[in-house]
């Protein structure tokens, strides 16, 4: 199987992040809510302030844990609609999610992708943003939903919270495909080493080379895609992990911060988002951590890829990264 769809959606969103420094933004709050199933269960009454809290898993009680937060990055699929789209569901897509949980005590971040091909309930809006039903389709079809980019990062973060039990989304930032050259181009181009050959792109492209890549070429990888390859949606999201790793690195220097920073103030038709001074310091020194995926299996839709969700394994993997033993 070609590991080949856009490999590296987050180039340009790690010097984004590193711009943000000192730029405040209105938080969207999440739920909070305890994990759904029989063998979960409050040890609280709504009256207690620990309530949802803690829970009890396989017959342990758990308290989740108050130093983490988590951080979802979007990528869109069409930036140019974002702003010119007037027709909600027709517009762009969430293509890539990653979510990024932030560990305070151990200085690291853990990245949890989620496939868009998730299915899950989604809430459908009319272009006024009132509610008209709920139904099934991919996750990343709730980015659409919105009427404007801040309110479908809201919908997106909430239903990323909903698909991993209630967890709490903190913060978001979102950028779209189209915004990645320019954006590669105003810092020069970015340097990769390929972790795998990907010569059927580009000749030069070989398993542990180190390439220069302008803008326009970044983009040429970010936009091929092999469609004949059921499930390849899913390989992106493991590339990108190690590629925010190694670039968060890179883009520590005084002048790239700069220039992103110049990017953020004279353009930000690309990019949306709410992150604190805080989160993004964070983002910018925390290092390690491990990389996840939600559980499941792909599926072959009539029209697309469908990824079903393993419940009992996602709740272990929650239980694991957001909770401790009480």
């Amino acid at each position: 199987m070609k590991k080949a769809d856009r490999k590296i959606w987050l180039i340009v969103a790690v010097f984004v992040i590193s711009a943000l420094m000192g730029y405040l933004a209105a938080r969207l709050n999440g739920n909070n809510r305890d994990l759904p199933d029989q063998s979960i269960s409050s040890s609280m009454t709504a009256d207690d302030e620990e309530f949802g809290k803690k829970i009890i898993f396989g017959g342990e009680e758990y308290s989740l844990r108050r130093d983490l937060t988590t951080v979802l990055f979007i990528g869109t699929d069409n930036g140019e609609d974002e702003t010119s789209s007037t027709d909600v569901g027709t517009g762009p897509r969430a293509d890539v999610l990653i979510l990024f949980v932030i560990d305070e005590s151990e200085k690291s971040i853990t990245r949890i992708n989620i496939s868009r091909d998730t299915i899950i309930p989604v809430d459908v809006y009319d272009r006024k943003g009132a509610y008209i039903n709920t139904a099934p389709m991919q996750i990343n079809m709730q980015y659409t939903y919105g009427e404007s980019r801040l309110r479908s990062n809201y919908l997106q973060k909430k239903k990323v919270g909903e698909l991993l039990y209630g967890m709490k989304v903190d913060e978001v930032i979102a950028l779209s495909m189209d915004g990645i050259a320019p954006l590669a181009e105003l810092i020069g181009g970015v340097d990769l080493t390929f972790e795998e050959d990907m010569t059927y792109i580009d000749s030069s492209y070989l398993k542990g080379e180190t390439v220069h890549l302008d803008g326009k070429a970044l983009e040429r990888i970010v936009r091929y895609r092999d469609t004949e390859v059921s499930g390849s949606n899913e390989t992106r999201m493991e590339r990108t992990g190690w590629i925010i790793t190694e670039l968060m690195k890179s883009v520590r220097s005084s002048d790239k911060k700069a220039m992103a920073e110049k990017i953020l103030k004279d353009d930000e038709r690309y990019i949306t988002h709410d992150l604190s001074a805080e989160t993004i310091k964070k983002l910018m020194t925390y290092s390690g951590g491990e990389t996840v995926s939600v559980p499941g299996e792909v599926k072959e839709g009539e029209l697309h890829d469908e990824f079903h969700v393993n419940d009992k394994e996602l709740k272990e993997m929650i239980i694991r990264l957001f909770y401790e033993r009480a």
